[in-house]
C-alpha cells in the first residue's frame, strides 16, 4: 500500500508540473501576443513569417523611395513653375521692345535681370545640393560659359535619373536640363536672350532711316521670342509627364498600402497574432488553469486520504 500511495503522488506531482507548465507556456504566448514563439513551435508558419517579412521590408523600401522621387519631383515641379513666370515677363518685356516708349535702358536692366532668374532657375539645387537638371551629372552645374566663349551652353548629364520605385518598375526622376532650355542644337535660350541684350545695348535697331525695329533686330527679337515660345513647349511638356509620374506614385503607394494589410494579415495569422488566435489563447489559458487548480485540488484530497494519516 506504501508503494501504491507513492506511485499516486508521483503521478499526480507529474500532472501539477505538466498543467503548471502548459499554464506558463500559453500566458507567455499570450503575452507575447503570439501562438509562435520558436520556429519550432511550428516550422511552417515561421518559414512564411519569414516571406512575409521580407515582403513587407520591400514594400517599406520602395515606399521610401518613392517618398523621395515625389520629392525631387515636386522641387522641379516648383522651379518649372518659376521658369514658366520668368519666361511670360520675358515675352512681356520682349514686346514691349517692339514699340518703346522712351530710354531703353531700363527694359534692358528688367531683361538682364529676368535673364539672371531663368539661368538661376535652370541651375537650381535640391536639398541635397545636386543640380535638379544636371541628369546623371547631379553635381555639375548644368548650364553655364562655354570654355573660351560667352555662350551659355549645357553641361551637365545626358540622361535623366532613374529610379527603381516598385518591383519592375522604373521612373525618370525629372528632366534634363538641354530637353527644356536647348531650343536649337547646343543653342540655349540664353543665347538667344545674351544676343537680344547685346543688340539693344549696341542700339542695333536704329539702322536703316531710323525704322524700329531695324531688320538686323528685329531678326533678333524674332529669334530669342521663338526660344522663349520654344522653351515654354519645353516646360509645358515637362510639366505634364512630372504630374503623371506623380499621379502614378499615388497610386504605387495606395497599391502598397493594400499589399501590405494583406501580406501583415496572412502574417499575423500565421503566427497566430490575429484576434481569433488570441482570443484562442484567452480560452486556452483559463482551461490550463482550470486544469492546473483541478490537478492542485486533487493532490490535496490524495493527502487527507492518505493511509499514513489515517493511522494516526
Amino acid at each position: 500500500m506504501n508503494l501504491s500511495t507513492h506511485y499516486m503522488y508521483q503521478q499526480q506531482t507529474q500532472f501539477i508540473m505538466s498543467s503548471a507548465s502548459r499554464f506558463n507556456d500559453v500566458a507567455m504566448r499570450l503575452s507575447a501576443n503570439t501562438r509562435v514563439l520558436r520556429p519550432s513551435d511550428d516550422p511552417a508558419a515561421a518559414m512564411d513569417a519569414v516571406t512575409y517579412r521580407n515582403a513587407l521590408a520591400q514594400l517599406d523600401y520602395y515606399s521610401g523611395t518613392r517618398g523621395y522621387v515625389r520629392a525631387v519631383l515636386t522641387k522641379e515641379g516648383d522651379t518649372l513653375q518659376t521658369v514658366t513666370n520668368t519666361l511670360s515677363a520675358i515675352n512681356a518685356k520682349i514686346m514691349a521692345i517692339q514699340k518703346p516708349a522712351g530710354d531703353l535702358a531700363p527694359i534692358i536692366q528688367e531683361l538682364e535681370g529676368l535673364r539672371d532668374d531663368l539661368l538661376a532657375s535652370a541651375n537650381a539645387q535640391d536639398t541635397s545640393g545636386n543640380y535638379i537638371f544636371a541628369g546623371y551629372k547631379a553635381d555639375v552645374k548644368p548650364f553655364q560659359k562655354a570654355q573660351g566663349s560667352d555662350d551659355i551652353i549645357y553641361q551637365g548629364g545626358g540622361t535623366a535619373i532613374g529610379q527603381q520605385v516598385d518591383e519592375g518598375r522604373e521612373m525618370k526622376i525629372g528632366h534634363i536640363g538641354s530637353d527644356i532650355f536647348n531650343v536649337d542644337g547646343q543653342d540655349t535660350v540664353f543665347k538667344k536672350l545674351d544676343a537680344l541684350i547685346g543688340a539693344l545695348k549696341s542700339d542695333a535697331g536704329n539702322e536703316g532711316g531710323g525704322t524700329w525695329p531695324g531688320e538686323e533686330l528685329k531678326a533678333i527679337m524674332d529669334a530669342a521670342r521663338s526660344a522663349v515660345r520654344k522653351t515654354e513647349d519645353n516646360v509645358g511638356h515637362a510639366q505634364v509627364v512630372s504630374g503623371l509620374n506623380l499621379q502614378l506614385l499615388d497610386n504605387l503607394d495606395a497599391a502598397g498600402v493594400s499589399q501590405r494589410e494583406g501580406i501583415t494579415d496572412r502574417l499575423q495569422q500565421g503566427l497566430g497574432q490575429d484576434t481569433g488566435s488570441q482570443i484562442a489563447l484567452v480560452t486556452e489559458l483559463q482551461l490550463s488553469k482550470v486544469a492546473m487548480d483541478s490537478s492542485m485540488m486533487v493532490f490535496q484530497m490524495m493527502q487527507n486520504m492518505s493511509l499514513f494519516n489515517l493511522m494516526k
